[in-house]
């Protein structure tokens, strides 16, 4: 299982280790970078998972209780470190669970496991985005929330499973573009990280 783990995670270190470098190389440039994962390969990857294998009410609803339950805990944590409040529940609350835990969830349990993982992802996001400003800052923010292309697709890759669309379903050569996209969705943003 170690030489499994280890097998999984190498792959993932290397891409973010060649993004890294290009990072460094070519600094004016990864505003494009950014731009791609954020509104094509994020969006992509998700709405595709959700799609494939739609998670139960039942399953979002742990998730958010989870969430819930560390955000508060991390909550009351914070307020015994009132100088370094902020950094301390922040750094609590808010990982970045995505992008990095793609491709070992991939590797080590297959897609079922990446769908669960995208929800997780969505629930930190969703709560990092409004719920974190709101508690550090004293105002709640779901305009951030709503500008998140991430959002869109993991309400329609949900949706759309849920009343058996499925983008399987598309013409041939679309389907081909889409799943092009999405085989490279994970890669490229381990390239961004």
């Amino acid at each position: 299982m170690i030489y499994q783990a280890f097998g999984a995670v190498l792959p993932s270190f290397i891409m973010m280790f060649v993004g890294y470098i290009y990072g460094k190389l070519f600094r004016e440039d990864i505003t494009l970078f950014n731009k791609i994962a954020t509104w094509l390969m994020a969006p992509i990857v998700t709405f595709a998972f959700m799609n494939d294998y739609i998670p139960t009410a039942g399953v979002l609803l742990r998730y958010g209780m989870g969430f819930s339950v560390m955000f508060a805990i991390s909550f009351l944590i914070s307020r015994l470190h009132k100088e370094d409040r902020e950094i301390f529940f922040t750094g609590n609350v808010y990982v970045n669970s995505g992008y990095l835990g793609y491709p070992v969830l991939m590797a080590l349990w297959g897609e079922r496991a990446l769908a669960l993982g995208v929800v997780y992802s969505f629930v930190n996001v969703f709560v990092g985005s409004t719920l974190l400003p709101a508690l550090i800052r004293g105002k709640l923010e779901l305009k951030n929330i709503l500008k998140l292309p991430f959002l869109y697709a993991i309400i329609l890759g949900w949706g759309f499973g849920i009343a058996g669309i499925s983008y399987k379903q598309l013409p041939a050569g679309v389907l081909t573009a889409f799943n092009w996209l999405k085989e490279m969705a994970i890669p490229f943003l381990l390239l961004q990280v």
